[in-house]
This record gives C-alpha cells, structure tokens and sequence, in this order.
C-alpha cells in the first residue's frame, strides 16, 4: 500500500451548506494529521465562504483564495500545483465521503502499476452510480448513510472494474499521471464538465486506465455550482469538443453504457441492500438442493429443509447453501423473492475435510451476510470448514443427522456381507466396505481419521438434532460427548387446510381436451368430519405452472358438475421429473365434500387453467372406488413403505416379505423402490 500521504482538494464555488457538511465529512472519516485538505475557494459571491474556510486553517488544512474566478477547471489545476508530488483527490463540494473511503481508494490506486485514476460508487456519479446506472438517484431516507457505505464495502467483490473514463464528483488521480500528461485543459473547458474526460482520454493514450473503486460508496447531491439551463448548454458545448477530439474512446462511452458491463457490482450491492430489512439471517446447509433446476435429485431431507425454508422465509433471510456439480449455489430467500450466487469449486473422488478455497467462501458468506445462525443439514460432497468458520466467527451451530454419514461416510452403517453393521464392525469387513461403497483401496484406512474429524465437528455444534430417539442412541454410542447436546425432534410439516370447502365450489365452467395436459393424483385420505384431501399435481406442458388455475371437477351420476378451486403449491419433484423449472408449482390439494362423493357423485376429473380456457387430458378418476376401497382397508392389516427405499434400505427384505406373507395383507409403497 502506498503510505505517502494524498492531498484532498475540493474547490469552492458558493453552496455554503453543502461545503460545510461536506468539510465535516471529511473531517469525520479521514486521517488528517497525515493526509492534507487544500480548500480552493473561487471568489465565491457568497460572504460566509471565506470567513468559514479561513476559521478551519491548521496543519494540514490549507485554504487558497483565488484572486479571480478561473473555473472548475482552472480551480482544480491550483490544487495540481500546490500538491507538487503528491497524488490527489478532487472531491466535490457537494459530496459526503464515508468511513475509511480514502484508504479504500489509495489501495484500489496502488493495485496495480497501470492504474491512472480511480472513482467510487455514488448515488449520482454516471457510469459508477448505484443502484441504476447513468441516473442521478436519490438516496434513500429509509437506509443511514454510514450502514449503507458499510454494506458496499461488506459486499463487495474488490473487482475495480476499468472505466473509460472516471467521475469528476470524487476522481483519485496518482502523480504520475499529472507528470506525464499535465494538468486539466482550463483554457477550454473553464467552468466544468468535460474537463475529466478529456483528461482521462488523454490518460488513456499514454498507457493508463480507469477503475471503479466498488467497495467504497460517498454520497453526492448533484451540482450545486452552476443553474440548470447553464449546466445544459455547458455539457452540449463540451461535449462537441471532447467527441470531436477522441471519437473513438467517446464511442467507447456509448459501448459501455448500453451494454451495462459492469451491472454485477450494481446487482450485488443491490442485493445485500434488500437485506437490510431488519431481519435475522439464518443459514441451511444442506448436500444436494431442493429446487427444482438442481442437478440432483430430491429426497427426503431436502423436502424437509424446503418446508422450513417456506414458513421461515417471510419472518427470516433464509439462505440456503447446497453442492450442486461443481459449484456452491447460495440461494437466498426474502418473501417470495429468491436470488442466487454461485460459486466455483470443483469436484473431488472422495469426501475430504477442509480445503482452503471452500472456508473462504464459506467465511465470505457468513461475514458478508451478518448470518445469525447456521443449520447444518448435510454436508455430504462438501467440507467440514461450515463449523469450523461459524466456530471462529462465534456463529451459534445447529447440526440435523438425517443419517449416519458423521459414523462413516458410507452413510448407511450397511454392509453387503453383514448387514446392519452397528457393533459388528471389523477392520477387515469395513475396509472391503468403504471400497465397494467409497472406492477407497483396501491399503488406505481412512475410518478412524473419519471418526476423528467428525469427533471435531460434532464438538463444534451447539445443538445437534436427530429424528428418532433410534438414532441418538446410535451417535451417541460412537461419541458419547455428545449425548447431551442431542435433542430428539421428529420431522414434520405444516398444510394449510379449510374445514368448509363447500363454500369453495363454484359454477361449471367448459372444458376443452388438450393432450398436453399431464395430471397425476397422489392420494386421495379422508378427514375427520365429512372432508376428504385429494393432492396431486398438474400441469400444461410448454405453460409455466405459475401461468395456471387448477380444479377438481366433480361429475354426478345425473351429469350435474360442481367445480372446486384447489391450493396450488411448489412441487420441486415434479419439476426435477419434467426436467423443467418451470413445472415447480404444480402441486394441488383440495378438500371435498366426503358424503357427497359417496352418494352423488360418479366421477372426477383435473381441470387446468390458462388465459381463462379450461383444458383436461379427459381422464377420469372413479370418486366412489377411491373412498370406498379406503373404507374397506380399516377392516384390512395395511403396511406403508414411505419414502426412497433403495437396497441399503432395505428394499430386497421388503420384497421377500411380500413374496413370503402373499395374501392377507394389503401392501403400499410410497416413493421409490
């Protein structure tokens, strides 16, 4: 970093206001016992400038007053030769910097050798304004200035992007640029507006860039100097001069605006900005995502985190940290909004523990967000540094066990030649197992180094959740430090329900059959009362499900239908089936009329709405057989297998039970097999 000091020099042109809470700013948030502040005033009419800036003179602080008006441009060459050697900073007079906004800016400048001017983020600084680009916004009343230069610099991503040219409002410019291409051409462009890019146009052709210094933010009111119709016709004069001088870098301005090249910095910070609402930040970590465009697959535990996330998301910032291929993708959900960033850290054969680039991430993360709480649900494809960063920032940690993966990483505690495991480990068998199920060599003993990690990560949890008193028994009989941290908390989910749907049916409407119409219905289970619940899902393919209504339609024995309404809700299976996001609110549940299925109606049909047109594939669902065969289990011994039920799980036991029991027993399974 470069430590000589930087002159600051603000030339003053009445806005006597605006000049003192500008000076105070700099006052406040800048280390003047080292850097120097050159006051340049330009015969300002206004009486109270001169005795106001003379009352400020002490070390450091130098006021100069002009004997005649030369202009911005000529105000600013003052300050270029008083400064001698130093590099300098041209700040408005209608400006209020920010804490550490110089020291940013001076390491930004030194970054690299090739860097000839720098300019900050501003609410009214054209090319580097934020959050629109190229429009003098007005700063919220609703955010304090100093939070929210606090969250651009949280947030940023240090990129300084190059500029063609840099802003005049606040523009660092380094001595050896002055050196070598002189001073502003005052001669021309005398009161202001152009001077810059002039300037920096010739900068340009001397071998210098311009970056945009995106972790520092000052605030600009606009032009104070000049009447509007004055500033007009300034910027048209000089702006003919400066096309005509450089055509080809003006050009450049234009690439550069249309094409909103550096609008990632604008997005960012915009969305770190939504987040200042208040709110606690929790953050899930979870092995394979639950939305529907993650390329893995959906299971239990991901539909699980997914109902925490629905009913957490309007009281919380929930943001949710999954592998997904090659990159961590952090979703992060404020209501109904959901915004994604990714982040690239490649693939490994084998679990391992830490990896330097993930920590920072995952530190990145935890520190730019102000997380509250982390919640680990898995971690499975991923390292173990989510506890050890929380740890280190004294992040409070929560850890779910949805399995055994913290015991061993074949995750099941299941081997081919044993069966269940538990207790009848041996070196022998556990090497030939985490071979076939890990690929690793029967050479490598890898269960006790796992045990030993795992031991560290379980310390590190403040809290650790299993589902089942079954498997606190196991974790514990493999770490019994931790037995006491462990509460046993079942899963569960919320559904919103209506005890009074028959307030819900509406008229008939007409039905047009559309083979692209795809309808499943998932259960159909009697309430307490005269309800029954119907969920399914549906949709039209090519028509995001968003786009769309779905109903029951009912059809009586005497041809008399009744029309039901449905709760559509995100369905990420179905997405993932469709291999379509846009498929991922295609859900429904409704609840019908129990008696009056029975004894009235024939038949039901799912019914989708686009655009006003109803549309149905035209099959039909029989409403009697449905009730009545679940009328006739209560008489019946009725097993449910629920959920993915893969080898390890069991799913070749379960076949021989049914092959061995044959009738006598109605068999169910839900989900796959």
């Amino acid at each position: 970093m470069n430590r000589k000091p930087v002159d600051i020099v603000i030339p003053i042109y009445n806005a006597y206001d605006d000049v003192v809470a500008c000076v105070n700013s700099v006052k406040d948030n800048t280390n003047l016992d080292f850097h120097r502040l050159l006051l340049i005033n330009d015969c300002s009419p206004d009486e109270r400038i001169k005795p106001y800036v003379d009352s400020l003179v002490r070390d450091n602080i130098t006021v100069i007053h002009n004997e005649s008006n030369k202009g911005f441009s000529g105000n600013v060459n003052v300050g270029m030769d008083y400064s001698d050697d130093r590099d300098i900073i041209i700040l408005n007079s209608d400006t209020l910097v920010t804490k550490n906004w110089l020291e940013k800016m001076i390491v930004c400048a030194h970054s690299a050798e090739e860097i000839g001017t720098v300019t900050p983020l501003s609410n009214a600084a054209t090319l580097c304004s934020i959050p629109r680009m190229c429009v003098d916004n007005a700063f919220p009343e609703s955010i304090d200035l100093e939070q929210y230069a606090e969250t651009v610099e949280r947030c940023s991503l240090k990129a300084y992007p190059r500029i063609p040219v840099a802003v005049g409002f606040c523009m660092y410019i380094k001595r050896t640029v002055i050196n070598e291409i002189g001073h502003f051409d005052a001669e021309t462009f005398q009161r202001g507006y152009g001077e810059e890019n002039d300037f920096c146009h010739r900068a340009e052709q001397r071998g210098f860039i311009h970056v945009m210094c995106d972790d520092t933010f000052i605030l600009h009111k606009g032009s104070a100097s000049f009447q509007a119709e004055d500033k007009k016709k300034l910027i048209e004069a000089h702006e003919k001069i400066v096309d005509e001088r450089y055509p080809a870098q003006n050009h450049e301005i234009s690439v550069y605006c249309n094409a909103n090249t550096d609008q990632y910095v604008r997005d960012n910070v915009n969305l770190y900005t939504e987040l200042l609402n208040g709110k606690k930040n929790i953050l899930y970590v979870i092995h394979m995502d639950f939305r529907g465009d993650s390329i893995t697959g959906i299971g239990g535990t991901q539909l699980h985190l997914k109902n925490l996330v629905d009913n957490l998301k309007y009281e919380y910032n929930v943001f949710v940290l999954a592998r997904d291929g090659e990159k961590l993708r952090l979703s992060i959900y404020n209501g109904e909004k959901r915004s994604t960033l990714e982040y690239n850290v490649g693939t490994d054969h084998f679990p391992y523990f830490y990896r330097k680039n993930e920590y920072q991430i995952i530190e990145n993360i935890l520190k730019a967000f102000c997380i509250n709480l982390v919640h680990v649900h898995h971690t499975r494809g991923m390292s173990f540094d989510i506890f050890s960063a929380a740890k280190e920032l004294k992040i409070p940690v929560i850890l779910s066990l949805h399995d055994y993966y913290y015991v061993c990483p074949s995750i099941n505690l299941y081997s081919s030649q044993i069966g269940l495991c538990i207790g009848k480990e041996s070196q022998e068998v556990c090497k030939e197992c985490l071979r076939e199920n890990c690929g690793y060599a029967v050479q490598v003993d890898i269960l006790d180094k796992w045990r030993e990690e795992c031991k560290k990560v379980l310390s590190q949890c403040d809290v650790i959740i299993t589902p089942s008193f079954s498997t606190k028994e196991i974790y514990s009989k493999y770490y019994p430090d931790i037995a006491d941290k462990i509460k046993v908390i079942s899963h569960g989910r919320e559904f919103d329900s209506n005890d009074n749907s028959k307030k819900w049916i509406i008229e008939a409407k007409e039905v047009l059959k559309n083979r692209n119409v795809k309808a499943h219905i998932d259960s159909v289970e009697e309430r307490d009362g005269d309800m029954v619940m119907v969920t399914g899902w549906s949709v039209i393919k090519y028509i995001p499900s968003s786009d769309t209504k779905i109903y029951v339609e009912v059809t009586s024995v005497t041809g008399e239908k009744l029309f039901f309404p449905v709760a559509m809700g995100e369905r990420p299976d179905v997405a993932a089936y469709l291999k379509n996001d846009m498929y991922v609110n295609a859900g429904f549940k409704v609840l019908l009329y129990k008696g009056a299925l029975i004894h009235k109606m024939a038949k039901y049909r799912i019914v989708v709405e686009h655009n006003g047109v109803c549309y149905s594939n035209n099959k039909y669902y029989s409403c009697s057989s449905s009730i009545n065969a679940q009328t006739n289990l209560e008489e019946s011994f009725n097993v449910a297998f629920i959920g993915a039920i893969g080898e390890k799980k069991g799913s070749r036991d379960i076949a021989r039970m049914i092959e061995k029991q044959g009738n006598g027993v109605n068999w169910f399974l839900m989900g796959l097999v």
